[in-house]
């Protein structure tokens, strides 16, 4: 059960704390799914080509909440009463036509915890008008979660998470942001064994 609760932490912080600048897109993007006001036209999806198959339309989402995303954050905080200090790297990944943006954790090794890895992907999709979020970590551990976008200086994330070993089991998570200031960013984080009961797993604030 030690190894479990260790786990969680790292599965959630490092895919977890890859949310941690969304909401500076907040007044940027209409959190129903429009573009806002003066927006830029969605771009044409690198690789379209006229007939035949085309990707979807890049969303005026992605590209708006990667301006202020994109670049280093440093996290310190506890998960699971342990002291967790870490940095988020984000970019508006071209291998991928610009759908995506890619967040990367990393933290050192110390006493209590293994280094920590983590690789997440996030994308707005119009059709269900709302943000979503798939991310693996280097404990075996992944996740996918969504969002209906910023509402006010907060944000809610919720979604599903396990890991290699585990059976199959689907473990439920949330988070909730609080955009202190453009480059500070306060989260927490909570899980349910049963669905019903829900217990803290860490809170970090993040800054750039």
């Amino acid at each position: 059960m030690k190894r479990f609760a260790l786990t969680v932490t790292t599965l959630v912080l490092a895919i977890g704390l890859s949310t941690l600048a969304f909401a500076e897109a907040a007044g940027k993007v209409d959190p129903k799914g429009a573009p806002a006001a003066g927006a830029a036209a969605p771009a044409k999806p690198v690789g379209a080509e006229a007939g035949g198959h085309q990707p979807a339309p890049l969303p005026a989402e992605v590209e708006a909440a990667a301006k202020t995303m994109v670049g280093t954050w440093r996290c310190a905080g506890t998960g699971m009463g342990k002291e967790v200090k870490g940095t988020m790297t984000f970019k508006l990944d071209p291998a991928f036509g610009k759908y995506w943006i890619v967040g990367n954790w990393k933290s050192a090794k110390t006493k209590d915890t293994p280094a920590m890895l983590g690789l997440d992907y996030r994308t707005y999709d119009p059709s269900q008008k709302k943000w979503v979020s798939m991310g693996v970590d280097n404990w075996g551990g992944w996740s996918h979660s969504t969002s209906n976008g910023p509402v006010g200086t907060k944000t809610a994330w919720e979604g599903k998470m396990t890991m290699i070993g585990m059976g199959g089991k689907m473990i439920s998570w949330r988070m909730s942001e609080e955009q202190v200031s453009p480059k500070e960013t306060k989260l927490n984080a909570e899980m349910t064994m049963d669905g019903k009961t829900w217990a803290p797993m860490w809170e970090s604030t993040c800054k750039k």
